[in-house]
């Protein structure tokens, strides 16, 4: 006990929250190493977007921030007990730990301080890579259905549930789960807490820019899906390991480059 006590409340927070996000990524980057090889893997950033690796860099520099004190008595064993979520080999576990330990952070921080833009930034990490997830398996038919009815529309082509019918009439794509706009509008989520938090001095986007910028990945998204369906025979280069490489860096730039104007628009207004 006296070794967790002489690092001090800050240093354990931080040091939780770099274990923990490593330990929930690690699923991650071993499906992208079997899947793609080592090489793929790290030019891929092993499957996870570059706005949620900027997102916890940022959240635990914002963190070591703040200025340190020791740990308050039962301070211990309550990060204690949020340590066992980072060391249980469970997939997903570990984002719930990070979750509570966000949720600490923000509970135990004074308004506008360093540790409370960590704690929001932290917990809007865990949205991308977990709770958008367990929204999608709950509501996964209307969600699929949303994006089959934006396509068909797009198209003008007839759909069923998320099967849309091609012009051929005999070829069908069907929408499923790892192409929903669901996980990418939770991107622009975080990418618009990072800027919410980091940008309040020179200006930061409202809510209106954050709507606007789900609104440019939502159609990004149609955009590839309806690629396919206007190019079936170039299904595994528009869907494969380059079309995927391409939307994503796609949609980094979307994000940041539609949140930094907003942020610019903010700060001259």
């Amino acid at each position: 006990m006296t070794r967790i006590r002489a690092i001090g409340r800050i240093d354990a927070l931080s040091r939780l929250a770099i274990i923990g996000f490593l330990n929930a990524i690690s699923f991650n980057i071993e499906k992208a190493v079997l899947e793609l090889g080592v090489t793929g893997a790290i030019t891929s950033t092993f499957g996870i977007s570059v706005i949620v690796w900027v997102a916890a860099f940022v959240a635990v520099t914002e963190l070591r921030k703040e200025p340190d004190r020791p740990l308050a008595a039962g301070e211990e064993w309550r990060l204690i007990a949020l340590a066992v979520f980072f060391i249980l080999p469970v997939k997903y576990v570990s984002w719930v730990g990070l979750t509570l330990l966000a949720l600490d952070i923000l509970s135990a921080s004074e308004r506008d301080s360093a540790a409370r833009r960590a704690g929001w930034i932290l917990l809007a990490v865990t949205f991308p890579m977990f709770w958008s997830k367990l929204i999608f398996s709950l509501f996964s038919d209307l969600l699929l259905q949303a994006d089959a009815i934006l396509v068909s529309t797009a198209l003008g082509l007839p759909r069923e549930g998320n099967v849309i019918t091609l012009s051929d009439g005999v070829s069908h794509l069907w929408i499923a789960a790892g192409c929903s706009s669901m996980a990418n509008v939770s991107l622009a989520v975080l990418g618009w807490t990072l800027f919410l938090h980091m940008r309040r001095e020179t200006g930061s986007p409202g809510l209106r820019w954050g709507l606007l910028c789900c609104v440019v990945i939502v159609a990004l998204n149609v955009g590839r899906i309806s690629l396919i369906g206007l190019y079936p025979a170039h299904y595994d280069l528009i869907h494969g390991a380059v079309g995927a490489s391409i939307a994503s860096w796609l949609m980094v730039a979307a994000v940041f480059g539609t949140l930094s104007y907003g942020a610019r628009h903010a700060a001259s207004a």
